[in-house]
């Protein structure tokens, strides 16, 4: 496990924290406090790890894992905004999953990324929730440990939202899990275009071919194998622990008909719902 150690002194006056914007969307941060210690290697990649220390220590503090999404990390966007919002009052570990392109370099690793599935996402988020509730001082300092309450709750993003969800059904005593955007339905591809993907043996992860990104034919195997148990109705329906889904009403994505479809199909009437009617 390699672990991004960000303590922060959120103090105004305090020029430790430094936000720096890289080609108008891509944050770094740095911090009094930053160190990586490596507990496995390249061979059997994990989950890169960045710690967002709580603001202040009380009691009863709980846990919040953050979940990216498909061709995002954890420098990607709002993520650190959120997580540090969230840290006022929560120990936040900002997940990058190890075959993002993104979890060992700032620039793209684009063999990775094509390499990488749902399942291992899945796979990788399961185990990390293991591991924190048996050794939490292995992610978070003794002192905040000392303070944390048994409360672990997951966000997650686009495809991080489905994968939080999976990883829940699999783990022990999530106590909730708050779903930003999820996929309904992975299977989004015409006959066609799996045709075509299945003879070239990828398809572009975006518009933007020059990025280099791009899915090999493991991750079209494993959304069709596992078409039914990814869709976001059968999460919901197999799930026990509170959920929460936020999606924007101009997603042309995630559409909120997809999310109202997803809820109703799943005959859970206690998913909480809410739809941002300007958000995209």
């Amino acid at each position: 496990m390699i672990l991004e150690f960000q303590s922060y002194n959120h103090d105004a006056v305090s020029v430790a924290l430094q936000l720096r914007i890289i080609k108008g969307f891509w944050i770094t941060l740095d911090s009094v406090l930053s160190t990586k210690e490596t507990f496995a290697d390249d061979a059997h990649p994990v989950p890169v790890i960045t710690l967002f220390a709580p603001q202040t220590v009380g009691r009863d503090i709980p846990i919040v894992l953050v979940a990216h999404g498909f061709t995002a990390h954890s420098r990607w966007g709002f993520y650190p905004y959120v997580c540090s919002s969230l840290s006022k009052d929560a120990a936040v570990l900002m997940v990058d999953f190890s075959m993002n392109g993104y979890a060992r370099t700032h620039d793209v690793d684009t063999e990775a990324f094509a390499q990488n599935t749902v399942s291992r996402e899945v796979d990788e988020l399961s185990n990390l929730i293991k591991r924190i509730r048996r050794t939490p001082e292995c992610y978070i300092p003794m002192e905040v440990c000392k303070s944390l309450s048994r409360h672990v709750h997951i966000l997650g993003h686009s495809r991080g939202a489905s994968v939080s969800l999976l990883a829940a059904l699999v783990s022990d005593d999530i106590t909730s899990v708050c779903c930003w955007s999820p996929v309904a339905d992975f299977m989004r591809f015409s006959q066609r275009q799996c045709d075509e993907w299945r003879k070239t043996g990828f398809r572009p992860a975006t518009s933007d071919t020059a990025s280099g990104l791009r899915s090999n034919v493991l991750y079209l195997d494993d959304i069709e194998r596992n078409r039914e148990r990814f869709r976001l109705a059968t999460l919901l329906k197999q799930s026990r622990f509170p959920v929460h889904v936020i999606t924007g009403g101009q997603d042309m994505v995630t559409t909120p008909r997809s999310i109202e479809k997803a809820v109703a199909e799943s005959f859970r009437t206690d998913v909480k719902v809410n739809i941002i009617p300007t958000a995209g």
